[in-house]
């Protein structure tokens, strides 16, 4: 009954227009309670999974600063959103970055600290922001990210990343 009635949920997201899971076909039980296509359910529930909304709480590394960030991500759509809280503006001529630091071995472009940058950003004056940002395809590869940081950078080369971070999510 818990195979059928899992199957049938995935037909109704199927149907719900989810083009990342394969469909399943007709999967009938037989006499052994075991399906022949349960290998093919297993799998659809993986992709399921793989594709469920992240969120990445950043704390500050700096002793007595409240600073926060959250990073909301959509492996589906690589998609995602940074919010910011309590992080007073940089001096002219720095940003803000935010990077994802990957596996040291995995197969993606990375800078010489394992580094990925997502994107450059300023707080205003309340040392606020949300904003919409762009994710890296790793982001959907189990197991790669290990960081997300924020580090203070040069505004006209913030990937170069010299600074170090002041607002980690360890994974």
């Amino acid at each position: 009954f818990r195979i059928r009635s899992t199957i049938e949920l995935h037909r109704r997201i199927r149907a719900d227009h989810r083009p990342d899971i394969a469909p399943i076909q007709h999967c009938p039980i037989k006499p052994s309670g075991r399906p022949p296509c349960e290998a093919a359910l297993q799998i659809s529930q993986a992709q399921t999974q793989q594709f469920a909304t992240l969120t990445y709480e950043l704390q500050s590394t700096i002793a007595n600063q409240q600073a926060s960030a959250k990073v909301v991500v959509n492996p589906k759509t690589l998609e995602g959103k940074l919010s910011v809280q309590n992080l007073p503006p940089v001096p002219s001529g720095k940003v803000y970055a935010l990077w994802t630091v990957l596996q040291p071995k995995s197969p993606f472009t990375k800078d010489a600290k394992d580094a990925v940058l997502i994107q450059a950003f300023q707080v205003d004056t309340q040392g606020q922001v949300t904003q919409p940002i762009v994710l890296p395809v790793a982001f959907r590869t189990q197991g790669q990210v290990t960081t997300v940081a924020v580090t203070v950078e040069d505004a006209q080369s913030p990937q170069n990343h010299i600074g170090k971070p002041i607002l980690v999510a360890k994974l």
